[in-house]
């Protein structure tokens, strides 16, 4: 019996329920590891079906709106790339 295999091309108005590991990682921009850490932690709920990892495209849906409605999430920049500056005191300068 061969593996089940979705359409390429579903008929308009059809979507798939689910998605791949591979897929998610290409709709969100996202690695593999942060992929897995979110079926992890719960924000996306997954699925085996045979060997392959399925992952509910609703839950990808409201991961995504989730983050959207928290806006951008920047750091604050403290300093300069790079390694530090050695401070040099008075004793040290003057030998």
């Amino acid at each position: 019996m061969s593996a089940y295999r979705p359409a390429a091309h579903l008929p308009d108005g059809l979507q798939r329920l689910d998605l791949t590991v591979p897929e998610v990682m290409a709709f969100r921009r996202e690695s593999a590891a942060t992929v897995f850490r979110k079926i992890r932690d719960g924000r996306y709920r997954s699925f085996k079906s045979g060997d392959s990892r399925l992952i509910e495209l609703a839950s990808v849906l409201a991961d995504r709106d989730a983050c959207l409605a928290r806006g951008p999430q920047l750091v604050e920049l403290t300093g300069k790339r790079g390694r530090p500056k050695k401070v040099v005191t008075a004793a040290e300068a003057a030998p």
